[in-house]
């Protein structure tokens, strides 16, 4: 047996045990998340005479679907564009999720940094 012919043996029996552990661990987070997801059901209201669409109103109301977007208003967009404009780039996501500046692209960072005022008030 060859040096070669070791390497791929190993290479193969490596392989096979990730895959088969990468497998085993995206089942335990997806069942962990379908049972997370599941809804708390609320107390049904009755929201209109029809049977067929009130419990459509309510799986909809309970479905906190909507829950989790934050409230965005005119002043925290204009302080997070007046930070972008001093060159104070947002580390986070739209997620929150941290970012990290330094694997951007140089041009997209000139792009999301200039100071478009100018531009604006041709517009206006």
């Amino acid at each position: 047996m060859t040096k070669k012919d070791l390497v791929k043996i190993i290479r193969e029996v490596v392989k096979r045990e990730v895959k088969s552990l990468v497998k085993q661990e995206l089942n335990e987070a997806l069942t962990k998340m379908e049972q997370d997801s599941k809804p708390v059901l609320n107390e049904k209201k009755k929201y209109t005479s029809n049977s067929s669409l009130n419990n459509i109103l309510n799986e909809t109301a309970n479905s906190g679907e909507f829950d989790e977007w934050p409230e965005v208003s005119a002043n925290t967009l204009r302080s997070r564009f007046a930070g972008m404009q001093d060159g104070v780039v947002p580390q986070t996501d739209i997620n929150n999720r941290p970012v990290d500046t330094s694997k951007l692209d140089p041009t997209l960072s000139k792009a999301l940094t200039r100071d478009y005022s100018e531009l604006v008030k041709r517009f206006k």
